[in-house]
């Protein structure tokens, strides 16, 4: 917001000079347009995939994928609405514009706990291998406990305090005015804020895990095939794999890190100062879904159906013959044992890496 007061600063802009407020606005509902139909895009493919592909689809970072659209497309939506609020707001009930900032507000918690769900997936898979069980148990109610919780954090202030539409500003107050701050900590900036950090040291750590894992990869190819003259030819392949591995992971939690963030920051910034912030904030809002999509196209999921595609005079496509586990690409892909139920040590784990792996695309 560009008031202290202001709650939730949404798409709207508080510019000194109209023609660069109408410029942000038309720019950012453009951006929140385009995220909309990628959100669609990405729910639709998460549907086929899920279809005709179980083996690729039963992962959870495609199946948060899609949960994840929704929330984009929730946001975005409400973002459009917002942009118009001097137009919609003024003469609406205080009831009527607590449910918009509610519905705006559970929705960006909505995508930051779907994500945080992604980054707590991979601590216990991946940097913590022997609670794999945990992982499968709690996998059923991350999205039902992700909204739940989102509802939670955000509807009892909404009941406490009283929304209102200030023209002005463009944007939302709430009454009484000192105790705003104290009303977005609670509801949403504390949430945002443990949600991003955890994502960050997940991040951190899976990078570190899985560099260590790339070393030991290449000391023990080059122990067992030192006399092989296919040897480079295999580190460069099982460098490749798990290479892309790693973009998969690192991805999904940097989203909320980078589009969530600059809202804390405008609102710590006292007016008129915060107005480059406040640009910053609503183009990067807007930006999410188109993020998100990006992320999905590079989920190895999404990688493999397009290799299945362009191998498909080679390999042809059949949905019966993909529920087959056996002779499916994801059988044997290291992304997909790093996600599936196993009780696997982490010596076996590395052994995901060997190069040839039966299963595994030969240019991953």
């Amino acid at each position: 917001m560009s008031t202290p007061n202001s709650t939730y600063s949404g798409i709207s802009i508080n510019a000194t000079n109209a023609e660069s407020k109408a410029f942000f606005n038309i720019l950012t509902e453009v951006l929140d347009s385009i995220s909309i139909a990628v959100g669609f895009i990405v729910i639709i493919s998460v549907v086929l995939i899920r279809l005709y592909r179980p083996a690729l689809g039963r992962t959870i970072t495609v199946r948060l994928s899609g949960w994840i659209a929704l929330a984009d497309i929730l946001v975005c939506s409400i973002q459009i609405i917002y942009i118009h609020g001097n137009d919609l707001f003024t003469d609406v009930s205080p009831l009527a514009l607590g449910f918009v900032l509610t519905s705006l507000q559970t929705s960006s918690l909505f995508f930051v706990y779907l994500t945080v769900c992604i980054a707590i997936n991979l601590h216990l898979t991946i940097l913590t291998s022997k609670y794999r069980n945990v992982a499968d148990k709690i996998d059923p109610w991350m999205v039902p406990v992700s909204f739940i919780w989102a509802n939670v954090t955000t509807i009892p202030f909404h009941i406490w305090f009283q929304a209102e539409w200030n023209p002005q500003i463009g944007g939302f107050v709430k009454t009484p005015a000192w105790a705003a701050p104290y009303y977005m900590w609670a509801s949403q900036y504390v949430w945002q804020l443990l949600g991003e950090l955890y994502c960050a040291c997940v991040i951190v750590m899976v990078l570190v895990k899985l560099y260590n894992m790339r070393k030991y990869q290449e000391k023990q190819s080059s122990a067992q095939n030192r006399n092989q003259i296919e040897s480079a030819d295999q580190h460069g392949r099982s460098s490749k794999r798990i290479t892309f591995v790693m973009l998969r992971i690192v991805w999904y939690p940097v989203i909320p890190i980078i589009t969530q963030t600059w809202l804390i920051v405008m609102n710590s910034i006292p007016p008129p100062h915060n107005i480059t912030w406040i640009n910053i904030n609503n183009i990067m809002s807007a930006l999410q879904g188109v993020l998100n999509g990006i992320v999905f196209c590079l989920n190895p999921a999404t990688y493999a159906l397009w290799q299945e595609w362009r191998n498909k005079s080679e390999v042809p496509f059949s949905p019966r013959a993909s529920k087959n586990a056996r002779h499916s690409f994801d059988d044997g892909a290291t992304w997909v044992k790093l996600q599936e139920p196993a009780m696997s040590t982490v010596s076996e784990n590395y052994e995901m890496y060997k190069p040839n792996k039966p299963g595994i695309p030969s240019d991953w």
